[in-house]
């Protein structure tokens, strides 16, 4: 007999990791752009590499309630349903933040001003 919503759970959250995952990488490239470019040391630059940071900060956030998620930690997974909707909704809110603050819809790093 296969466990459907156990499959569907576990495909959830392998979604989630994957997109956490793609969201880190994402942010560390436009770190190390900013960086190599030298257009970190601008006054918009420095502005632009701290909201990285934070960005930074919710993703890992994102990565210890997906730890939450498969019992992975300390806590063990969830049961009730309403738990685990509340933290996949936690999860969408800060991977929201976290785009903003990368600026995943604006402009690219290589339009800031070089140094």
């Amino acid at each position: 007999m296969v466990d459907l919503h156990g499959a569907r759970r576990a495909r959830r959250l392998d979604l989630y990791r994957s997109r956490q995952a793609d969201r880190v990488r994402g942010v560390r490239g436009t770190l190390e752009a900013l960086t190599q470019s030298g257009t970190l040391f601008t006054q918009e630059g420095t502005r632009r590499g701290l909201a990285l940071l934070k960005a930074l900060q919710l993703l890992q956030r994102a990565s210890a309630r997906l730890e939450e998620l498969a019992g992975d930690g300390v806590i063990p997974a969830p049961r009730l349903q309403e738990r685990i909707d509340a933290l996949y909704e936690e999860l969408d809110t800060l991977f929201a933040r976290a785009d903003k603050l990368a600026g995943r819809d604006e402009a690219s790093v290589a339009r800031l001003p070089a140094r």
